[in-house]
């Protein structure tokens, strides 16, 4: 429930969630208990969440010193360029002034671009989003801004040379119209959450262009920097910014810098800073440069490089969109995965006018997820799911998650493959067992015991937010065997085939494939066989509990 007193300035979504604490790649809710973070909070955790290093550093540089006045130095900001720079293999001499937030970095750097070519028009595509501040925020001013629309040019079917292209032409942009431009703001492919990526001939195209006629290239890297897309910036995939000459004349700086701490930064050539600095242009706020955001930045950057977690990246998000793409083909979807490193979307595709085949809402797939135990991004304006995890993630954690959302797709209950049960859960599960024969008596701390130990299966009704209906756990030493217990399903739920949904939940559980299963039971032979299990007396030896 949202708090009366807070003034909340942005949609909010079902379910509520409360966030309690996080660590890692897991965050502890106040209504679905744990859930994997496939958002790295606002795409900025990307080394997980309370990193320990980072909190000591916080701590350490806190005491010492927070903030200062803008008349005194300290040696934290060139410090931060001169790592960021060494670690990125950029070979320009940058220069770095940081802030706070993302948005505000995008504002100063086209400011700066602005001030440097004395052009106020600058172009950038309209898929783009640059920041919340009036003149960045969408839709932009046309008389300030020329917008491209990069949607024709995703599947570009024309020989041309960009530059005599019809469909740049009809929307404004020929030879001559790169003269009254200043800057060219290109964000590298986040396009406001959709993954879309412009072709590599028109982003030299208009890099060049813009240059030639005196003005700048911006890139936003708030999303793409430090790591997300398997580089160190998005702008390090395109042959345009190939070496000093053609890196770019200004980045903006976010998110990642400060794994979640707001910490921000633009970087310009020295170049262009030798025109600004020392003569009547001024930019100053009160946490310009600020020693603790400058700091735990330094420190974000030596983790990245000495945990290789650029690279990391870049292989993890390869399996990542390989098992989207396996997941799309097995269940027959009309969609597409879209991605760099672990930037990546499944955007369903729209249905043909006289199609009678129903498209997946992202919204209640994001639903079924958070029931799951995971946690995603979605667009139903866009059609998609988001998936912009922590570098950190891990391969199981992604195969769980292809687990949860087939399950989803396919339209099984929701089924909650679960670490760890809290104690609540445990009553839960003892009112279900108090149903049984085989554990009517089984004590609250037995159960609360051996669900620690287990992998569990829920199925509540209503979806999350109803009692637990269905119920069974697995014990496994995940790698040669596993054993099935407790299946069991409350009395007033039965012959809905919740069992069975149970059962496929299982089998199709990753964690479990290719181990031998093992189950003792005087009943329901028949469900287990449809899964593989085979009665075979004479190979099962019990010694009872004393």
């Amino acid at each position: 429930m949202l708090d009366p007193d807070h003034l909340k300035l942005y949609a909010t979504v079902d379910p509520d969630l409360t966030i309690l604490s996080a660590a890692g790649v897991r965050l502890q809710t106040k209504e679905h208990g744990e859930l994997v973070d496939f958002e790295s909070g606002c795409w900025a955790a990307g080394l997980g969440h309370s990193q320990p290093e980072l909190v000591a550093i916080l701590q350490e540089q806190a005491a010492r010193l927070l903030h200062t006045h803008q008349f005194m130095n300290t040696d934290q900001p060139g410090a931060l360029t001169r790592e960021l720079c060494q670690a990125a293999g950029l070979e320009s001499a940058y220069q770095g002034s940081y802030l706070s937030s993302g948005g505000e970095a995008v504002a100063l750097a086209v400011l700066l671009a602005e001030k440097i070519s004395g052009k106020s028009r600058k172009l950038c595509f309209k898929q783009s989003y640059l920041g919340a501040g009036l003149e960045l925020r969408l839709p932009r001013a046309k008389e300030r801004w020329l917008d491209l629309d990069l949607a024709p040019c995703l599947d570009c079917q024309h020989d041309q040379a960009c530059s005599a292209c019809p469909v740049l032409c009809s929307q404004g942009l020929d030879r001559t119209s790169f003269q009254d431009l200043g800057c060219f703001v290109y964000e590298p492919g986040n396009s406001g959450g959709a993954a879309l990526f412009a072709p590599s001939q028109l982003i030299s195209h208009l890099a060049a262009s813009i240059r030639a006629a005196g003005g700048l290239v911006v890139v936003n890297e708030v999303t793409t920097g430090l790591g997300r897309t398997g580089r160190w910036f998005g702008f390090q995939h395109e042959a345009a910014f190939a070496g000093a000459a053609l890196e770019p004349d200004l980045i903006a700086l976010g998110k990642g810098l400060g794994n979640g701490y707001p910490v921000s930064g633009v970087l310009l050539k020295p170049r262009w800073a030798a025109q600004l600095t020392g003569g009547a242009f001024r930019y100053v706020q009160s946490h310009l440069d600020d020693p603790l955001g400058c700091r735990l930045a330094r420190a974000v950057v030596a983790i990245l490089q000495r945990d290789q977690l650029v690279e990391r990246s870049q292989a993890t998000g390869a399996y990542f969109r390989q098992r989207l793409t396996a997941l799309v083909q097995r269940c027959g979807l009309a969609a597409t995965v879209r991605g760099r490193g672990l930037m990546n979307v499944l955007a369903f595709t729209p249905p043909a006018p006289d199609s009678a085949q129903p498209v997946p809402a992202p919204a209640e797939l994001y639903r079924q997820l958070v029931a799951r135990g995971y946690f995603v991004g979605f667009s139903d304006a866009l059609g998609l799911l988001r998936f912009y995890a922590p570098l950190t993630m891990e391969r199981d954690d992604i195969d769980q998650l292809c687990h949860a959302l087939e399950l989803a797709l396919r339209g099984n209950p929701t089924v909650k493959n679960a670490r760890f049960c809290s104690p609540a859960a445990a009553t839960e599960v003892q009112r279900l067992l108090a149903q049984s024969y085989w554990a009517a008596e089984r004590s609250l701390a037995t159960i609360q015991a051996s669900l620690e130990q287990s992998i569990s299966y829920l199925i509540r009704a209503d979806g999350a937010g109803g009692p637990l209906v269905a119920y069974a756990r697995v014990v496994t030493d995940r790698a040669t065997m596993f054993w099935l217990c407790d299946v069991i399903v409350d009395t007033a739920w039965r012959g809905r085939g919740l069992g069975k949904r149970l059962m496929e939940a299982i089998s199709l559980d990753p964690q479990l494939a290719g181990l031998k299963g093992i189950l003792a039971t005087r009943d329901a032979f028949g469900l287990y066989q449809q899964y593989g299990f085979v009665k075979d007396p004479n190979r099962f030896m019990d010694r009872p509990r004393k």
